[in-house]
C-alpha cells in the first residue's frame, strides 16, 4: 500500500514498481522515476518528473496526464504561509 499525497492518487516510492510499469526503454530525456501511482481512475503507472516539474503516469513508453501530484521527495507544505515580498 502507498502513500495519499493527493486525494485520489496513491503513490508508492517503490522505484523497482514504477520501473515494471515503464518497461525496459529509456524514459523520457530529463526525466526522474520516482514510484509508482494509481491515478483516480483506477490506472496504475510509473510516477515519473518531468523536466517541467510536472508529475505524469508511464505506461509500456507511454504517458498520461495526472491530477496535481506533489512531489514525493520534497518536504511536504504543512500550510505554511509564503512570502511574496
Amino acid at each position: 500500500m502507498g502513500t495519499r499525497l493527493h486525494p485520489f492518487c496513491e503513490v508508492s516510492r517503490s522505484t523497482a514498481k514504477g520501473l515494471a510499469y515503464w518497461g525496459p526503454g529509456p524514459l523520457p530525456q530529463g526525466s526522474t522515476l520516482l514510484g509508482a501511482v494509481t491515478s483516480p481512475d483506477g490506472k496504475e503507472g510509473a510516477l515519473i518528473k518531468m523536466p517541467t516539474g510536472i508529475m505524469v503516469r508511464g505506461n509500456a513508453g507511454g504517458i498520461a496526464s495526472l491530477p496535481y501530484v506533489p512531489d514525493p521527495t520534497q518536504e511536504p507544505d504543512r500550510g505554511r504561509r509564503r512570502s511574496y515580498r
